[in-house]
């Protein structure tokens, strides 16, 4: 048993029923069957119009002020019923629920332009000599006639039906077949508002009820909006027969997008615009061009288009035969070369298997001369065509390749897989480098398993860059082509804020890491602010300089930050990747060294590397002994510590300065602190001054980490090593 009834004409203001053959009418959603619509004839035309004509006199001599008195109060119930008439919408259609308000919304609107036709559509008068005028009358056709399509069963009708009508015509509708529910149920609230019987009829059909409308004789004008190759039929079929004819056919809308377009405001609005309403609309977005380096753009959208929920987000097609038509479209266009992006073909909806879903199509690499970008494919379809330049739009041609390779986790804790992307034009105070060496850090990690929640993916890691200066901005100062330089966690600030302006780049709130929204140094190229790329001296190789860069710096800072310098008692925790350093710098800068570790295997490294002493951290003894002793402390171990035993080995007004980053909360009992007017403080790899201080420091006193090298194209290799802490103290990539 079908939800609705069977679908009638509606003439001389009731429905009325046909002896004609009937169409099913589906539910786009999970194609049930839910009325059942009549194909009607010329005579069904012919009643339609003798009923039209009939009502016209009395109607088109009513006053305007009278006649749009009726829109007012269709409006009014428009409002009211919204709910009802979204839901026919829905069923009939497939459109979502908020599309289908929004539909019938629109049409309230229509509306309101209609009831404002008494103060737009009286003619002039004009006094163009004495006694002479030109008067402009207005006076209505008559019998008129609207066609309408399937993908706004509410609104469309609403584009003529209350001009025509208001204007004193008297209007013949004839809905799509697919959608011939809410026809019905505007003519229920417009005879409700008052309007006379015979000023509006619906006929429902298909091809023949149209040819018998673009024929009849007793009908002055027809409107149309459908695909194009059925309004030139109509165009040509309505004129020949002397009637005014408005035939609106499809659109193949072009955008296109610039590498400096707004990448999150243009990635979801082409999104959005063609994906809407199942991309049913001549308004959706079908061909994208992209213009020179808008990968970054691109990969924007694919994520928006991955976010749409097909059953929640997005509708169905109109028909399985609309389905079938827009898969085969896309198949083509992939044989033919095309790269399917998002692929919307095997998208289901649990519960709905039936129904007519396509998920958001997004197909890069699309050529003009392949049919999916000459034709309307009106479906959730954007093909992208690539242009070199804005010159070049009016024949595509394939650009020169500026993409960069790269390795990149796809999503968190994965392992890194080679990943292209266009990195757009060079921004005035970038620097663009051509990477050879690329230390690996424990942040790497942490941003691969978004330990700290602030990585998106694809992610490309590293930030302990080394390479040579291929390309600089036009306002990057101070590098050449060439030059041989590193980038450090920081890529770029705001150049701008009180932090800023007074040399502490790295406390800048708007500061932009390296990789984290931000492609990083696992790649062939790698970009930062230009003020952020720090010449390497000579004195340091291009594979130990990595280092330094991340490792060094998160170092040298607070010992430099916290005056350490000859005669400082200086106690280091942890003898690993960064405690390493930190024995080197502290030796060099004449400080009395104490290393602090859970290994004691590690106490001879210590002592080569600088420590004076060695205590274990598990032997209260030596702990015991170690109190009251060292003025600055730097723990460089990535664990939980013995906090408060560390606090008592501070001397008076000590300092201790939390590096590595603990797995739990750091808890210190307060009274010691009090107490000795002992500090606990943090630190990050320190200001653009601090970094170049720390690489001419290391150059002069031959501070240089112990490395282990790795080929890029073994990184998983090289990432596992610093995972299971088997690497003896920093891992570097080579190009």
């Amino acid at each position: 048993m079908v939800k609705y009834p069977e679908v009638q004409n509606y003439v001389g203001g009731s429905f009325v029923g046909s002896n004609r053959s009937f169409l099913e009418v589906h539910n786009p959603s999970d194609g049930s069957v839910i009325s059942r619509v009549p194909l009607s004839s010329q005579d069904d035309v012919d009643a339609a119009v003798a009923s039209a004509q009939k009502a016209f006199p009395s109607w088109s001599a009513t006053p305007i002020k009278e006649r749009v008195q009726v829109f007012y109060r269709y409006k009014a119930l428009l409002e009211k019923n919204i709910d009802e008439l979204a839901a026919l919408i829905t069923e009939e259609n497939g459109k979502v629920t908020s599309e289908a308000r929004a539909e019938v919304l629109k049409s309230a609107e229509l509306c309101e332009f209609a009831c404002s036709l008494p103060q737009i559509a009286p003619g002039e008068v004009l006094e163009v000599s004495r006694g002479v005028e030109c008067r402009v009358e207005r006076y209505p056709l008559g019998v008129v006639a609207a066609i309408t399509p399937f993908n706004f069963p509410n609104m469309v009708p609403n584009w003529s039906l209350p001009n025509a009508i208001a204007l004193g015509n008297c209007l013949i509708l004839k809905p799509s077949e697919l959608v011939p529910l809410s026809a019905g149920k505007i003519a229920e609230l417009l005879k409700e508002a008052g309007l006379p019987e015979g000023v509006l009829q619906i006929v429902n059909g298909g091809k023949e009820a149209v040819e018998a409308i673009c024929d009849h004789p007793g009908i002055a004008a027809v409107s149309f909006v459908g695909s194009t190759k059925i309004a030139k039929v109509v165009y040509r079929r309505s004129t020949a027969t002397l009637k005014r004819c408005l035939a609106l056919g499809g659109a193949k809308n072009h955008l296109i997008v610039m590498p400096d377009a707004a990448k999150e405001m243009t990635s979801s609005n082409v999104v959005a615009s063609m994906s809407g309403c199942a991309g049913q609309r001549c308004m959706a977005a079908s061909v994208m061009v992209a213009v020179s380096r808008t990968d970054d753009i691109i990969e924007r959208m694919v994520e928006h288009a991955k976010n749409i929920v097909p059953g929640r987000d997005i509708g169905p097609v109109i028909s399985a035969a609309a389905k079938e038509r827009i898969e085969k479209y896309i198949a083509e266009a992939e044989a033919a070369g095309a790269k399917v992006l998002v692929d919307g073909r095997r998208a289901v909806v649990k519960g709905k298997e039936s129904g007519y879903f396509i998920g958001p199509t997004i197909i890069d690499h699309v050529t003009p001369d392949m049919r999916i970008a000459q034709d309307e494919v009106f479906g959730p379809v954007l093909v992208i065509i690539r242009a070199k330049g804005i010159l070049d739009l009016a024949a595509p041609q394939p650009e020169p390749d500026m993409s960069i390779k790269s390795y990149a986790a796809p999503s968190q804790g994965a392992k890194l897989t080679p990943h292209v992307f266009d990195p757009g034009p060079l921004g005035n105070n970038e620097v663009e480098v051509a990477v050879t060496h690329c230390g690996i850090c424990h942040s790497d990690i942490h941003l691969i398993d978004n330990d700290w929640g602030i990585s998106s993916y694809p992610l490309i890691p590293g930030h302990e860059i080394v390479g040579t200066v291929t390309a600089l901005g036009k306002s990057a100062k101070d590098l050449k082509v060439g030059q041989r330089v590193g980038i450090g966690w920081q890529a770029g600030s705001c150049m701008k804020c009180e932090w800023c302006k007074a040399g502490e780049e790295n406390l800048c709130a708007s500061a932009q890491p390296t990789c984290v929204g931000h492609a990083g140094g696992f790649a062939d190229r790698a970009r930062a602010d230009a003020r952020f790329a720090f010449p390497i001296p000579k004195a340091i190789s291009s594979a130990e300089a990595a280092p330094l860069l991340c490792a060094g710096a998160t170092v040298f800072s607070p010992l430099v930050d916290h005056k350490a310098r000859r005669g400082t008692k200086l106690g280091v925790v942890g003898v690993g990747g960064l405690g390493h350093l930190a024995l080197q710098f502290g030796r060099a800068l004449g400080c009395n060294v104490t290393a602090f570790s859970t290994s004691k295997s590690k106490a001879d490294e210590a002592r080569r590397f600088g420590a004076n002493r060695f205590i274990d951290l598990n032997d209260a003894a030596g702990m015991a002994a170690a109190a009251n002793s060292l003025d600055l402390i730097l723990t460089t171990a990535a664990a939980d510590l013995p906090w408060d035993s560390l606090i008592a080995a501070l001397r008076p007004k000590g300092t201790l300065c939390v590096l590595g980053m603990p797995e739990n909360k750091v808890s210190i009992m307060a009274f010691p602190l009090l107490a000795g007017f002992k500090k606990v403080v943090g630190s990050n790899t320190g200001s653009r001054k601090m970094i170049k201080k720390m690489l001419a420091f290391a150059a002069k006193h031959r501070v240089v980490p112990t490395i282990e090298r790795h080929p890029m194209t073994r990184v998983n290799e090289a990432l596992q090593t610093v995972r299971d802490k088997s690497v003896r103290f920093r891992a570097v990539l080579e190009a």
